[in-house]
């Protein structure tokens, strides 16, 4: 069953050979260029390598972003998924075509080959987020433990925080501009 993030998707498919593939490497987020695809057996998908940073990225946070341009305006269609990688050959079969064969893959049982699948939260369009399936919330424990910062532990100088704000915005007194290098007028 299509829900209404992937129906606004699909209605952009022409453009799938340019979509934005964005994963994270720790708390850096790495786009990159990727050929997605659409099939009724296995819904949004990409081919790739199993040594690609792409599938280690995704091994360790599963939760990615991918953009398609519609082709005119200034605005992308921003899809929040979840990956899944995958080297199920029932999967590989579904999604092979011959022109993997121009990338280097010998064929549907090439040992290389895995399959990216994308599960739909959201899609954001301009101003408006379709909804999309709902986030399984134990994909927050695949998260790789050391790619989740730290919470601040302090000590924090709330005291001196206190201060400075009481004195930035006294009632009917002229502001400061507040910046790293201290208070001041510039």
């Amino acid at each position: 069953m299509t829900n209404e993030a992937e129906k606004l998707l699909l209605t952009h498919k022409e453009q799938f050979l340019w979509a934005i593939l964005t994963s994270c490497d720790g708390m850096k987020p790495i786009p990159r260029v990727v050929h997605l695809c659409h099939n009724n057996e296995l819904g949004f998908f990409i081919s790739t390598r199993n040594s690609s940073a792409k599938v280690s990225q995704i091994e360790k946070n599963p939760f990615v972003a991918v953009s398609v341009y519609p082709g005119q305006g200034y605005e992308s269609a921003v899809a929040h998924c979840t990956a899944q990688i995958t080297a199920e050959q029932r999967v590989l079969d579904s999604a092979w075509s011959d022109d993997l064969k121009q990338v280097g893959y010998s064929g549907k049982t090439d040992p290389q080959l895995r399959v990216i699948l994308f599960t739909l939260h959201s899609v954001t369009f301009g101003d408006k987020t379709y909804s999309g399936a709902p986030i399984d919330k134990a994909i927050y424990k695949k998260i790789a433990p050391q790619d989740v910062p730290a919470l601040a532990i302090g000590p924090f100088q709330t005291k001196q925080v206190n201060e400075l704000l009481k004195e930035l915005f006294k009632t009917k007194m002229n502001a400061h501009l507040a910046t790293l290098n201290g208070v001041g007028p510039e």
